[in-house]
């Protein structure tokens, strides 16, 4: 079975470090037509129900009441049964009438926007919420009895080593079952990339990003949490199911302005213009779109970009490691990976270097 995405692009405000496609206005309901239009459009290319359904932003949780719950409407019936359905919520949102909203329909799992714990962070970057707010929302979410996901950002403007280890331990004192930590990575053209450039001593520097995600590491092993991918961690079978079959390799189908579609061989993606992809919907017509076809040295180069970024990494018959066994045994010697049950894994201290190591087993 296929995975389905669904990408809401509206947002209170844009976060400084944001790179992707969102707008803090627009007609909600214009694009919630406009979405069920496309849904009844393209779902027969699911072949069925999906596995999972991942409702990402942009911020979903932003959206009127009266919208999410039709949008929720819509969605669930198209969820295989025991299957996974995810929705990304920031803090301020999050109260006792979404949270039943969500759980009436259907919704599994909540990914929760925190990203620190520590307000000058928060509002260096332009979070809408403080610490208390963040925390509070964590916790009742860990209450409602959903599956609950955490995302962290390491290296905001201000980060300390004694604030970041402060935001992981509060977030762990809470037990979600999983966490996802992202080093903070910027488009040129982010307003954060840009304040950044203009003033240096507000970057926390690459030194201050490895050190606090190895340190992460052995933090999050200590309490019980498994690495399974380069940036996210969980507790005994909390993987994100969605994201786990994309990164095995698996098919989804995208929604919305700005979503990736992969199915039968062919990769496209919807083009990232809220007023375009509503017009020609509404008009009964496809939404644009854009044909990314994969030659044959991409596709070998994104099989080592997914073997490598997950724990399970690659066979050691994988072809693409063929030719390249001195440089795998460097790799070793280093700490960098491993041999296990006949597969090359990379570690921690690897998957800081997954971008050379990639470039070097690519060439």
């Amino acid at each position: 079975m296929r995975g389905l995405y669904v990408h809401v692009p509206f947002c209170a405000s844009r976060c400084s470090y944001c790179g992707f496609y969102t707008l803090a206005a627009g007609d909600q309901e214009r694009y919630l037509a406009a979405l069920l239009a496309q849904l009844a459009r393209e779902a027969p290319l699911l072949g069925g129900a999906a596995a999972s359904i991942y409702l990402g932003g942009g911020t979903p949780s932003w959206l009127a009441p009266a919208a999410l719950e039709r949008l929720l409407g819509f969605l669930a019936p198209r969820l295989a049964p025991g299957g996974e359905f995810s929705v990304e919520c920031n803090p301020e949102d999050v109260d006792t009438a979404l949270l039943a909203r969500l759980t009436a329909g259907g919704v599994t799992r909540v990914s929760l926007g925190l990203q620190s714990t520590a307000d000058a962070e928060l509002a260096a970057v332009g979070r809408r919420h403080d610490a208390a707010r963040g925390l509070a929302a964590l916790d009742a979410l860990v209450a409602s009895g959903l599956r609950v996901s955490v995302d962290l950002l390491l290296g905001l403007p201000l980060q300390t080593p004694a604030s970041f280890a402060a935001s992981l331990a509060a977030v762990l004192a809470r037990r979600p079952e999983h966490l996802s930590l992202y080093c903070l990575e910027l488009d040129a053209e982010a307003s954060l990339a840009r304040r950044f450039r203009s003033e240096p001593g507000l970057d926390p520097g690459e030194d201050f990003r490895a050190d606090r995600y190895l340190e992460a590491h052995a933090r999050l092993a200590e309490a019980g949490y498994a690495a399974y991918e380069v940036s996210n961690w969980c507790l005994a079978g909390g993987e994100c199911r969605h994201n786990l079959a994309i990164w095995r390799g698996g098919e989804f189908l995208g929604l919305g302005p700005g979503a990736h579609s992969r199915l039968g061989g062919r990769r496209w993606s919807w083009l990232p213009d809220l007023a375009a992809w509503q017009a020609a919907l509404l008009a009964g017509a496809p939404a644009p779109s854009e044909e990314d076809p994969p030659d044959a040295q991409a596709l070998a180069l994104e099989r080592l970009l997914l073997g490598l970024r997950t724990r399970e990494g690659l066979p050691l018959d994988e072809p693409l490691l063929a030719g390249h066994a001195d440089f795998l045994v460097r790799c070793e010697a280093q700490g960098w990976a491993r041999r296990a049950a006949g597969r090359w894994q990379l570690t921690p201290p690897g998957w800081l270097r997954l971008d050379g190591i990639l470039a070097a087993l690519a060439s």
